[in-house]
């Protein structure tokens, strides 16, 4: 009896920590069976087992029920059909996803469902654009930033990029080089290896990068996900060069091909993974910060001499970033909280609930505004 318990218990608690099974109906299992056990046991001894691990297997139901409740990263479930596909560890950007890949994926918070989704990309690894024939004369626009310009869990056509390309009536294409956890350095490193241009092949007339707070730690190498991102350095004139990558060549930490959601193996994972708040950011991080973007912008204006740079900053419960210091000139900074109109619930209006992400229609309030403003004003597709 005892041996045979001892063999539940560690089996249970191996694939809950492995992500096989949700801790919470293990446990519950595990109780159940003890209590059925625990009259028929022979023997004051085998009865004591099965009752210390019913005790035992009833703390962690207790344990887990309470994480999934309170904890508000062991309570958010995102899963990726085929993770090991989209999150590719590469040298160049740190991570990237398998050119041609098609990956479902989804979020629950809790027991309930706050987005099931597609990601589709195209032969150079961005989510696909309306499907324009290539064209080295079209106008077009170039998107970067992280997984708002991605489109976290809204449909392919859904996405920024792929709206400002159906709402410009064809007349501009679109280039999607956002993902998952990118920043401003991923923007650079894709221009530094050449990989923004061959990826474009069309008139760049237009880059517009969606940038956030949050943006400031990546670059700095200061975020967990993030963990072989391209690293930069500040130089004594004010811009960025490129130094390696950060220390860990490894691909972000998510849930695999649809494993199992327990809050405590969430949190088991975690350990040593330290996450920052956009605060934490000192004043070398945002000069750091401010140089990779005047880089970029530096960078793309010696390829294409008429480019313009659009900066469209979440800057919603956060200070400036791109005036007085960090003004950089040039650039035009577009405050997202002037571009959507009032709300009296701002991340209720414009956000999935129980996440930070934009839901479709916000992406489409944006796209409007780029295209009358931006493209239109930069003369996409006016030739």
């Amino acid at each position: 009896n005892l041996g045979f318990a001892a063999a539940v218990v560690l089996l249970a608690f191996v694939a809950v920590l492995d992500g096989r099974f949700q801790l919470a109906d293990t446990a519950l299992a595990v109780v159940l069976l003890s209590g059925l056990l625990l009259p028929i046991a022979g023997g004051a001894a085998a009865r004591a087992v099965w009752f210390n691990l019913a005790i035992v297997a009833a703390g962690l139901f207790a344990l887990e029920s309470y994480l999934e409740r309170n904890d508000p990263v062991a309570g958010h479930n995102q899963r990726f059909g085929d993770s090991s596909s989209l999150f590719v560890v590469n040298d160049t950007l740190g991570v990237r996803p398998t050119p041609g890949l098609q990956t479902w994926a989804t979020l629950h918070h809790g027991d309930e469902l706050v987005y099931e989704t597609v990601y589709t990309f195209d032969a150079d690894g961005l989510r696909i654009a309306p499907p324009l024939a290539r064209d080295p004369e079209r106008p077009c626009v170039l998107f970067f930033g992280g997984s708002f310009t991605l489109g976290e869990g809204v449909r392919d056509e859904e996405t920024l990029p792929y709206r400002v390309g159906v709402l410009s009536g064809g007349a501009v294409d679109v280039r999607n080089f956002g993902f998952f956890g990118y920043g401003p350095h991923q923007m650079l490193a894709a221009i530094d290896s050449g990989f923004a241009f061959d990826a474009a092949s069309c008139d760049v007339r237009s880059v517009v990068y969606q940038a956030h707070p949050h943006h400031i730690l990546r670059a700095a190498g200061l975020w967990a996900w993030d963990r072989n991102g391209p690293r930069y350095l500040l130089t004594s004139d004010g811009y960025a060069v490129r130094a390696g990558n950060f220390s860990k060549p490894r691909a972000p930490e998510v849930e695999i091909d649809g494993g199992g959601d327990s809050a405590l193996a969430k949190r088991w994972r975690r350990q040593g993974m330290v996450d920052l708040a956009p605060t934490d950011a000192g004043s070398d991080d945002i000069g750091l910060y401010h140089a990779i973007v005047r880089t970029a912008y530096e960078k793309l204006r010696a390829r294409y001499p008429d480019v313009s740079f659009h900066v469209l900053y979440w800057n919603e419960s956060s200070p400036p970033l791109f005036s007085g210091d960090g003004a950089i000139d040039g650039i035009v900074v577009h405050d997202v909280t002037e571009i959507l109109p009032p709300a009296e619930n701002w991340e209720e209006t414009y956000k999935f609930p129980h996440d930070v992400h934009p839901k479709a229609s916000t992406y489409d309030l944006l796209a409007r505004y780029v295209v009358e403003r931006i493209v239109a004003e930069d003369g996409g597709g006016d030739d």
